[in-house]
């Protein structure tokens, strides 16, 4: 299965469960990740009564296993961070794990602001092709996340 389906199906169902959860407030997230920019979904403005007290870019990844890391890096995010701030935006990370098992479709999503995320716990140094690089621990992701959204 191609991975452009794959994250494509994660950031569907971010938006799907986002505009579900936040109907009444009438939130809107657009699907930005074929501009090829460095998040997936925009909230272009903020909501009240919800978590989107400014507007909000959303990093999805999606991945069919857990692994006890998760891009993106370090040095990318606050770099992101710090530019959608700059322009009145914040900037959260979306994890999405699905299983496809006899015919049945299962998935969890996991969504904080980035900036929750503390540099001295919640990250690990990791070896990928590129080199090492500090990636985002799934296991404060899960523990930290502000929205979570399960399958039945």
């Amino acid at each position: 299965m191609s991975t452009k389906l794959i994250g494509d199906f994660g950031e569907q169902i971010t938006s799907f469960c986002l505009s579900k959860k936040y109907a009444k407030q009438g939130l809107l997230s657009i699907n930005a990740s074929s501009a090829n920019l460095p998040y997936d979904l925009l909230i272009p403005m903020p909501y009240d009564k919800t978590p989107f007290t400014r507007p909000t870019a959303i990093n999805v990844k999606t991945r069919g296993t857990w692994s006890d890391v998760i891009p993106p890096k370090r040095s990318k995010l606050i770099q992101i961070m710090t530019q959608l701030d700059n322009l009145g935006f914040d900037y959260w990370i979306g994890f999405v794990k699905y299983a496809f098992k006899d015919d049945r479709l299962s998935f969890e999503i996991y969504l904080l602001p980035a900036n929750q995320l503390s540099e001295d716990s919640d990250f690990r140094e990791a070896t990928r092709s590129d080199g090492k690089q500090k990636q985002i621990l799934t296991k404060a992701l899960k523990q930290k996340a502000w929205l979570r959204f399960f399958s039945a």
